[in-house]
């Protein structure tokens, strides 16, 4: 039903011309609890407007920090809220059973077939994910869920944890979780949990992940890489993501998105591949121009490489790896660089009177920069490139 044909129906019509049902709380896998309220048409008028009953489904999540009557709360207000002013009768009518919609919420456990059970998320062991993975991945789930942090700011978290449909006796209940880095596009989650059982060590990794990976991505297919054929439009085809690390640091280095509709020249020279761009921040969607990104590879010929992978669509991260041996990036005062020496850094960022300061640890492989007058106090750098006279 069109939004405006609801809107008609309940400007019209009043909750007498129905009969309205409750479904009471019901479990969907992997972890959603739902309730239904269902609109059946009883009056002549109430039927000449509608031939199928109404249902207004609303979903919480039962292990979620937000409590289930905070989730389904604003679900409902949300409603009330849209009603008003134009169907205030329904609006009220909604209010005062609020609290009887809601009474199901308090005791799971007897909407559960048996010989299942509802367990509640304190009653499950915090495990690593090596130990999550070594479980029959039939007894397991592997999602994504939207979730609040202790300042109940929204985060997004990978969630690996036990089955509750998944009846065994005296069974243990398992649970992995691993907030996902907020600047992450849904298409690097795949090659992040990659990476994440990747950094594990040898012998804790499952022999094969691709059931895993397989199960992750039926329960949410917005993570899989698009099918972008070659000859595709170019601004359609998903961003280009640059790892400053190798590919099993996606996650935890830093990260850049270059989106291609805002990538203003591509340009291949002998080794080196530039891109000049805007850069879109994944925050607040502002765009910020005038960003160069050069990229370092072994040869011309990993350059052509290298070329086609990132002008095809087909691959989407690039890391540091065989045909990218280092990433330089300028804009305004500020250089960023991994895998680049120097000389390389003399031959694309000096500037007359300018020096280049880092304050980042020597350790760090990846390096942050920013332009300073020479002769100003640099007691905190770590690091001083002055430019070649």
């Amino acid at each position: 039903m069109e939004r405006a044909e609801e809107d008609d129906i309940f400007r019209t019509l009043k909750p007498t011309d129905f009969d309205l049902h409750e479904i009471r709380p019901s479990w969907e896998e992997p972890c959603w609890v739902e309730v239904s309220l269902i609109l059946r048409p009883l009056s002549e008028a109430a039927k000449s407007k509608l031939i199928l009953p109404i249902r207004y489904t609303f979903k919480a999540d039962v292990f979620a920090k937000r409590t289930l009557r905070d989730q389904m709360s604003s679900q409902i207000w949300s409603q009330i809220d849209r009603l008003r002013p134009d169907a205030l009768i329904w609006a009220n009518y909604l209010y005062n059973r609020y609290d009887e919609f809601l009474a199901g919420l308090d005791d799971l456990a007897r909407h559960f077939p048996s010989p299942c059970t509802f367990v509640p998320r304190s009653a499950f062991r915090s495990v690593k994910i090596d130990e999550a993975l070594r479980q029959p991945i039939d007894e397991m789930e592997i999602y994504l869920a939207d979730d609040t942090n202790s300042d109940r700011r929204e985060i997004t978290t990978l969630r690996i944890h036990s089955r509750l449909s998944c009846y065994r006796p005296n069974r243990e209940h398992l649970w992995f979780e691993k907030k996902v880095h907020w600047k992450l596009y849904r298409e690097d989650i795949l090659p992040w949990f990659r990476a994440l059982v990747g950094r594990l060590p040898k012998k804790k990794q499952p022999f094969d992940l691709t059931p895993w990976e397989e199960k992750f991505s039926r329960e949410n297919p917005e993570i899989e890489k698009p099918n972008v054929p070659h000859r595709h439009d170019w601004n359609d085809k998903p961003p280009i993501t640059l790892i400053f690390g190798k590919p099993t640091q996606l996650g935890s280095s830093v990260t850049c998105h270059l989106h291609r509709d805002l990538i203003h020249s591509f340009l291949r020279k002998d080794q080196v591949i530039e891109i000049r761009a805007s850069y879109k921040y994944i925050h607040d969607g502002s765009i910020e121009p005038g960003w160069t990104y050069r990229l370092f590879t072994p040869s011309a010929l990993h350059a052509e490489v290298l070329e086609h992978a990132l002008l095809g669509g087909e691959e989407i991260q690039f890391a540091l790896g065989p045909n990218l041996t280092g990433m330089l990036v300028t804009h305004g005062d500020a250089v960023s660089c991994i895998g680049v020496d120097t000389e390389t850094i003399h031959r694309y960022c000096d500037r007359p009177g300018m020096a280049l300061v880092s304050l980042d640890p020597p350790r760090f492989k990846f390096k942050y920069y920013r332009y300073q007058e020479i002769g100003r106090d640099t007691t905190c750098a770590t690091e001083i490139i002055l430019p070649l006279a």
